[in-house]
């Protein structure tokens, strides 16, 4: 399916989701996240990925949440702030190799911004030797 931009409704849902972060709200209005804005990031995600392949032929995109769509879900196990859930939508398209050790473009959508970055993802292992190599010791 062509991407077609992201809906109105879907975006005035992620503003409204700002001032009702909470899960009974939220699951009453489930609805516009799974038919509207997960639909239409997939969509986006998969036409860049395409128009991407001459400069990057490894990208990877897979189509799922928890694949290269970030969760709603905050990880608010740390957090002074307890809001559960994220207010924009995000993506990382990651090239060839371990998502969490590549270089991708992170996208991410809200009422009031369209952010799109080159990135390069690390793990504690390698985070590690690029510190040492950036400080001129061996990695």
């Amino acid at each position: 399916m062509p991407f077609e931009g992201f809906p109105e409704d879907g975006l005035s849902f992620l503003a409204r989701l700002a001032r009702h972060n909470e899960r009974d709200w939220f699951e009453a209005h489930r609805a516009v996240w799974d038919d509207q804005i997960v639909p239409a990031m997939l969509s986006w995600c998969a036409e860049l990925c395409e128009e991407l392949r001459d400069v990057m032929p490894r990208l990877v995109f897979v189509p799922r949440v928890g694949g290269s769509l970030y969760r709603l879900n905050r990880d608010i196990r740390f957090s002074r702030d307890k809001s559960p859930y994220k207010t924009h939508v995000a993506a990382l398209l990651w090239e060839g190799g371990d998502k969490h050790d590549a270089p991708g473009v992170y996208l991410r959508v809200s009422p009031s911004e369209v952010l799109f970055a080159g990135c390069r993802t690390t793990t504690a292992r390698s985070g590690s030797s690029l510190r040492c190599r950036t400080r001129g010791k061996p990695g």
